[in-house]
């Protein structure tokens, strides 16, 4: 998505929003939009990474 598009319409959401937590709702939606390994939309809602992909490869947090 072209920067000036993502100015924009953060510019839409901060003037729209009535309150702090209007506004946070609204980036939040817009961040889920944006993001392409979020779950939203997907109708599987499969993680991100393989089970066990963690620890594995030496991670242990989270």
């Amino acid at each position: 998505m072209p920067r000036a598009v993502v100015f924009e319409r953060m510019r839409a959401m901060g003037a729209a929003a009535t309150s702090a937590a209007d506004l946070q709702r609204a980036m939040g939606a817009f961040g889920l939009e944006c993001d392409p390994y979020s779950n939203a939309g997907r109708k599987s809602g499969a993680p991100r990474l393989p089970p066990g992909y963690r620890a594995a490869n030496g991670r242990t947090d989270r």
